[in-house]
Formats: structure tokens, C-alpha cells, sequence
């Protein structure tokens, strides 16, 4: 894939996916797939104008390991050193970034209950550092090629031929044009657009029904009209908190071909 598109992409992933502002710092989880594309993303963090840049580098055959070989106190264990990282990120607010590209399948094999077991006890220590950032800092999840995962889609194609292929499919999906920021800003204006329609709208109750005619919907039950107001309020609210998180980037769910991340917490934190 050209570097100039690749350029494009991790522009529009710091400009538009966490939109950074001057001073701000920014942390990339990602795996080792694309070292590469991440040297790029890095420099175009920087003269978006971040002050730092943090890389966390992840990868599957280690994490199988310690899942294999530690017990689950072990691996439940939060160290000093991780709550002050933590800590760090409640007092920063840095721009997180994740890049996906790890094998669909690349834990197979590992004891799920094992892990599950682990983040049971891990979670309420991770908990209050989630909960004191939760809505305040900038996120993105965005899409890069894994061979594996490229494979798996491609499984006739060579593995390079499978990679530039799915490559040209994360940058279409993600809007990768000669102007990929214009073409974010007028899909977010879109966005916008269709949330004011239907805040104005002003729809009290849905009705869905099948193709059978079946279906079901919530009566106005309330004689001074609670649960239509309700109704108005959520709807209401639903579609403007949606549009704000993408006209101005807080929170930005940013991911082209993204598939169903782990739900290993560690990852996000």
C-alpha cells in the first residue's frame, strides 16, 4: 500500500479519530502487525501537535503464555506500578488509540473460564480509574491488517496479496479519499443533520412489527403523560449526545472493519 495513503489514514486518525489539541498526550495500543503504519501515526499525532506519544505494543503468543503458565491471582493482581499508570491517565486525560489487527483466533485454546475468572477480581480495582475517565477523554478504534486476520478473509490469496487486500478494504470503509477529513466532516454533518430530524420529530412511542405482522410497543400508559415525556427525553437525548460525539470527537468509535475486541480489560487500560 502507498505511503501516501497510509499517511492520509493516520492523519485522519489523529485529526479526526481523537482529534488532538495542542499539549495533549496521546497512548497507542496496538499489536506488532504493522510497526510501520504506527511510526506514521506517531509522526502525525506529533504535528497535530501532541506534547507526547506513548506506544504499548500487545501480542497474542506472549498473552497465551501468561495465560497458560500464571494462576489466576497472578494474573488478577493490578501492581503499585499499573494503578500509578492509571492514576496518570485520570490526571492527564491522554488521547487513546487502539489499533486492531490481532488473529480472530489467535487465543484459541486458552482456558476462557481462566480469564474470566481473572477479570472478575481484576475489574473492581480497574473499576474507579474507568469510572473517573469515563466520558472526559478522546478515543479511536480504528482498523489495521493483521496477516492472520487478512487470511482468514483472503484464505485463496497469498498472504502479501491477502494483507494489500484487505488493506484497500479497512481504507474504503474508513473513508480514506483524496480528503479523508472532508469526508468525515460531511459524514458527521449527515449524522447531524438526521439526529435534528428526529429530535424534531418528536416521537412519543415505536412500534416494530415483522413480516408476520407480529410485534409490540410501549402505550402511553401514564394519564399525565410520564412515559410519553420519557420517551421524548430519551429519544431526545440519545441523538444529541450522538451527534456531539462526533461533531467534536469526544469518544469517536472510530473503527473501520473493527471485529469484537477482547474482552481482556487490561487491553483498554
Amino acid at each position: 500500500m502507498k505511503q501516501t495513503i497510509l499517511r492520509r489514514y493516520a492523519r485522519l486518525i489523529a485529526r479526526t479519530g481523537v482529534n488532538i489539541q495542542k499539549g495533549q498526550e496521546a497512548v497507542i495500543t496496538c499489536d506488532l502487525d504493522q510497526p510501520k503504519f504506527v511510526v506514521l501515526l506517531v509522526d502525525e499525532c506529533y504535528k497535530a501537535g501532541a506534547k507526547k506519544v506513548t506506544v504499548r505494543f500487545d501480542y497474542q503468543p506472549l498473552e497465551k503464555l501468561h495465560v497458560r503458565h500464571q494462576s489466576v491471582s497472578v494474573l488478577a493482581k493490578v501492581e503499585e506500578w499499573e494503578k500509578t499508570r492509571l492514576q496518570h491517565y485520570v490526571d492527564t486525560l491522554p488521547c487513546r488509540i487502539y489499533l486492531v489487527s490481532e488473529d480472530p483466533d489467535g487465543l484459541k485454546g486458552i482456558d476462557q473460564k481462566k480469564i474470566a475468572r481473572a477479570e472478575q477480581k481484576r475489574w473492581p480495582v480497574v473499576k474507579p480509574y474507568s469510572d473517573a475517565m469515563e466520558n472526559r477523554y478522546q478515543w479511536c478504534i480504528a482498523a489495521v491488517p493483521g496477516a492472520a486476520w487478512a487470511k482468514k478473509l483472503f484464505p485463496d490469496l497469498s498472504r502479501g496479496r491477502a494483507v494489500e487486500k484487505l488493506w484497500e478494504a479497512i481504507l474504503f470503509t474508513a473513508r480514506v479519499t483524496e480528503d479523508p477529513v472532508a469526508a468525515w466532516e460531511a459524514h458527521n454533518r449527515d449524522l447531524r443533520d438526521r439526529c435534528a430530524y428526529l429530535n424534531a420529530l418528536g416521537i412519543a412511542e415505536l412500534r416494530c412489527r415483522g413480516d408476520d405482522g407480529a410485534g409490540g410497543g410501549h402505550e402511553n400508559a401514564g394519564a399525565d403523560g410520564s412515559i410519553r415525556r420519557q420517551t421524548q427525553r430519551n429519544l431526545r437525548g440519545n441523538a444529541v449526545r450522538a451527534g456531539r460525539r462526533n461533531l467534536q470527537n469526544t469518544g469517536t468509535a472510530f473503527a473501520a472493519l473493527s471485529r469484537a475486541l477482547c474482552a481482556d480489560r487490561r487491553r483498554f487500560f
